[in-house]
Formats: structure tokens, C-alpha cells, sequence
């Protein structure tokens, strides 16, 4: 709990600060076994309302933060997702592991996690880690929006700056 408090309190300016530029909804997650764990969740006035909470989870492979986490992960963390299956939430979903396996490659080659409409019908994210010193992924910061709606060429470098920040703010 206590680094989880200690992750809030340093992402939550620069949590803000996408919300500006964004004015969409941003997430705070941690992975725990399959799933993200929501920390921190900040509503725009332009976002529509999700399904995720704070506290509440969803399966990593099926959104944009836990996607960002698991290419920045040991491969035992990926071994148990794939363990616990890959649940279809909508016709978007990654389901089969050897696609799951390259688009997490992808991922980890340009920096930023995408979910488009894999968690929910009509809604997309793009997501980055927040690294540790090893490059292991410590949680992600995610903008979320209604599909189509998502200003990406703006947001992408946006959200890839404050990840940055964020994970030299933890050294």
C-alpha cells in the first residue's frame, strides 16, 4: 500500500497535466498477476464515461496500461498472464498468445501501448511504462477516449514525456 500511496503522489501533477492537454480520462495502473489494478484515475471533461475504476482491475492484455507493462516485463509476468488465459472482451481483443507475444515486441520497440476498442466497444487508449532503473515496468499512465475522437498524433509524445518524468522522479 505504502508504494502505491508513494506512485500516486508522484504521478498525480503529471497526471494532471495530461488531463489538460488531453482533456480526457487518465489512469494510474499496476499490474497484480493478470490483471492491472487502477491506482489513480482522473476524469477530463471531454472523456466518456469507462469501465474502469480505482480499484478495480481488468485483464493487463486487454488494455493499453497493462499491454505498456507486460513489454516492459520479465518474461515470467507475461508466462502468467498467459496462464490465467487471454478472456475476449470484444471483437478487438487479443486472444491467441502468439499475437499477444508480437505485439508486445512492437510495444516495447516504440514506447507506447495502444487498446483500440480491445477492452470496450467505442473506446481506445494509448498507454506508456513508468520504468525503473532496470527497465522493468514499475505501473503505466494511460489517456483514454472515445474512438476516433483522440487527437494520437498530439497525445502519443505527450504521455511518452510524462512516463519519463515520472520514472526519473522515482530514482
Amino acid at each position: 500500500m505504502a508504494r502505491q500511496r508513494g506512485l500516486r503522489e508522484l504521478a498525480a501533477p503529471l497526471m494532471n497535466e495530461l488531463r489538460e492537454v488531453s482533456r480526457q480520462r487518465v489512469h494510474l495502473a499496476v499490474l497484480d498477476g493478470a490483471e492491472v489494478l487502477y491506482l489513480e484515475i482522473l476524469s477530463g471533461p471531454a472523456g466518456p464515461k469507462l469501465p474502469s475504476r480505482v480499484g478495480g482491475r481488468m485483464p493487463a492484455h486487454a488494455t493499453g496500461v497493462g499491454k505498456a507493462m507486460l513489454a516492459h516485463a520479465p518474461r515470467t509476468t507475461v508466462d502468467t498472464v498467459l496462464a490465467a488465459g487471454l478472456p475476449r472482451l470484444t471483437a478487438r481483443t487479443i486472444v491467441a498468445p502468439g499475437m499477444l507475444h508480437a505485439d508486445l515486441r512492437r510495444i516495447a520497440g516504440r514506447g507506447v501501448a495502444f487498446d483500440g476498442e480491445e477492452s470496450a466497444v467505442g473506446l481506445m487508449c494509448a498507454a506508456n511504462p513508468v520504468l525503473d532503473a532496470d527497465g522493468m515496468a514499475v505501473a503505466a499512465l494511460s489517456v483514454s477516449g472515445r474512438s476516433g475522437r483522440m487527437p494520437m498524433p498530439r497525445l502519443v509524445p505527450a504521455i511518452g514525456a510524462v512516463a519519463v518524468r515520472s520514472a526519473r522522479s522515482r530514482k
